[in-house]
């Protein structure tokens, strides 16, 4: 009875610690007082304005297969 539960707790560990979640840090968007959660630095974010001149900010982190974005509008 030992010897199974012992080889299910090592493959759940196993597994858990397999398992490569990203690490998500704080990061703030140029200067807006706005502040993100990614999992890498997206450098500098790309401004462009609106019709009604808003402004928006555009910027992307890629972590392995995956691409995290972010669209922040100070509007007007």
């Amino acid at each position: 009875m030992k010897l199974p539960l012992l080889l299910a707790l090592l493959s759940l560990a196993a597994t858990v610690r397999s398992q490569d979640a990203p690490q998500f840090a704080k990061y703030q968007v140029s200067g807006t007082g706005c502040h993100v959660d990614l999992p890498g630095n997206p450098g500098e974010f790309e401004l462009s304005l609106s019709e009604d001149s808003s402004e928006i900010y555009i910027g992307e982190v890629s972590h392995k297969d995956y691409l995290f974005a972010v669209i922040a509008v100070k509007f007007k």
